[in-house]
């Protein structure tokens, strides 16, 4: 009995039809020239506006995927020229690619409204390639050469173009250029560089096994060993490259997941407080977490140290905590809020008054008439003393209020002395604070006392000091 192939062979006529069909499409021409421009503006500006529906339009063109189809194929068939030629032609797609995504780059960042201020997702998506991406080109290269050797898995290549992803990446690197992002540009170039590779090597391996071989026939036994010899290092050169990347990925995501975990912990047992988001910043020594968090209350510095000796013990590293609180209400819903107006309490001066009553001397008491005796002289009445002039009213001590406040919305820490690192407490930005006069220098460092709300006093630096206002005699 006769058993099929899994895989049938091409016939000499199939074959033929397509060496045809890549070179046609795998050489320098208008077409092809004309497609990568409109091929890269779709998907330069598909990355701009973070859209991947646009991107995938850019893919569906695929100008590229043909010289590199080509590419293959001649390594099968040991076309050396041919081989050159469809180099040259990628080599000048890539060039367009870069050039035209750098200029759109750079033109969307004139003036004040710049939409690469921050780049966008899907940007950044391309910059850390990893061991799946090879995966995906490495399966992406066999379809697309099976598809295209087989005339009724036309339809396939549509797919094949959006998995393994050419142009994109390029336009990602000139983004990066435009922006002056090195790091940006050498991960989407590797990317690129990967799904090159892995196409290549991929394909070369299915033309081998459809029926390709080299003109010459003393090549034609050696024609899978040689693919593997010539394709094989590129392709383990880039595996180790990408294992670094992914290791380093991976890495990351623990460590995510481990700051999540302990923010989370920590905070709910500190009370009405809840995890927001949190951003990590890898700096030269230390990691340092910014975490934004909803209080009702106010997060005091021994929980906050608490909290950074945790993260830090659980990461093995050294580790400088930033929280962004911001602060809430909790109300109960079976009573109802009564809605007043929110108004400024302006301390009121009364100035004290003196009143000295005036002591007045009494009036003698005169002798009555004798009746034998002519009468007396009387004495004069007695002069009284005129009302003592009040002491004028004590001049009132200006109450002077002042604002804590810091550039970055962060908290303020009061010293219990000036200049020394006991805290007193911690008050976040905007709290209303009475000055007095005192205020003293310590190491180019000018620090004012203050009197918080609760009556206790302590020192501050003068720079998160804002005058408020302030308050005299009229």
């Amino acid at each position: 009995m006769r058993t099929e192939h899994f895989i049938q062979p091409l016939t000499a006529e199939r074959q033929a039809e397509v060496v045809q069909d890549l070179n046609r499409a795998g050489t320098i021409s208008s077409d092809y020239i004309l497609l990568v421009i409109l091929s890269c503006i779709i998907a330069t500006f598909g990355l701009i506006l973070d859209s991947a529906a646009v991107i995938i339009g850019a893919m569906l063109i695929a100008p590229l995927m043909s010289p590199i189809l080509r590419c293959a194929l001649d390594l099968v068939t040991g076309d050396m020229k041919q081989i050159g030629r469809a180099l040259f032609t990628l080599f000048v797609g890539v060039v367009i690619a870069i050039g035209l995504s750098t200029v759109l780059g750079l033109l969307v960042s004139i003036g004040a409204t710049n939409f690469l201020e921050e780049l966008p997702a899907e940007v950044l998506g391309r910059t850390r390639p990893n061991l799946f991406d090879l995966i995906v080109a490495l399966a992406g290269g066999t379809a697309a050469a099976y598809a295209l050797s087989q005339p009724h898995l036309s339809a396939a290549m549509p797919g094949v173009a959006i998995a393994t992803a050419l142009m994109p990446p390029l336009c990602t690197s000139g983004i990066g250029l435009s922006q002056y992002r090195g790091d940006v540009s050498i991960g989407a170039l590797l990317l690129f560089s990967a799904n090159f590779i892995a196409i290549v090597f991929a394909a070369s391996i299915t033309f081998t096994v459809v029926g390709f071989r080299p003109a010459l026939p003393w090549q034609r036994p050696f024609t899978f060993w040689r693919t593997l010899i010539i394709g094989g290092p590129l392709v383990l050169l880039i595996t180790l490259i990408l294992i670094g990347t992914t290791v380093g990925i991976i890495r990351e995501a623990q460590e995510t997941s481990i700051i999540r975990h302990v923010l989370a912990d920590e905070l709910e047992s500190t009370g009405d407080t809840s995890l927001v988001s949190f951003d990590r910043l890898i700096k030269e020594d230390y990691l340092e977490i910014i975490a934004t968090i909803r209080t009702s209350g106010v997060l005091t510095f021994q929980e906050a140290n608490r909290i950074q000796k945790e993260l830090a013990t659980q990461l093995q590293r050294d580790v400088a905590l930033k929280f962004a609180i911001i602060p809430f209400a909790s109300l109960d819903p079976l009573i109802a809020p009564t809605l007043t107006p929110t108004e400024v309490v302006e301390p009121t001066i009364v100035l004290a008054t003196a009143s000295i009553a005036p002591t007045y001397t009494p009036l003698p008491t005169l002798t009555p008439y004798p009746t034998t005796t002519p009468y007396p002289t009387a004495t004069p009445y007695p002069t009284l003393s005129p009302y003592p002039t009040p002491a004028p009213p004590p001049t009132a001590t200006p109450v002077i209020y002042a604002l804590l406040e810091t550039d970055d919305g962060s908290a303020v820490n009061i010293r219990q002395n000036a200049g020394l690192t006991d805290i007193l407490d911690v008050f976040p930005s905007g709290t209303l604070v009475q000055l007095t006069n005192q205020r003293t220098s310590i190491d180019d460092t000018v620090w004012v006392e203050v009197v918080l709300i609760d009556g206790r006093t302590g020192w501050v630096n003068e720079s998160f000091v804002r005058l408020y206002r302030p308050f005299g005699l009229p």
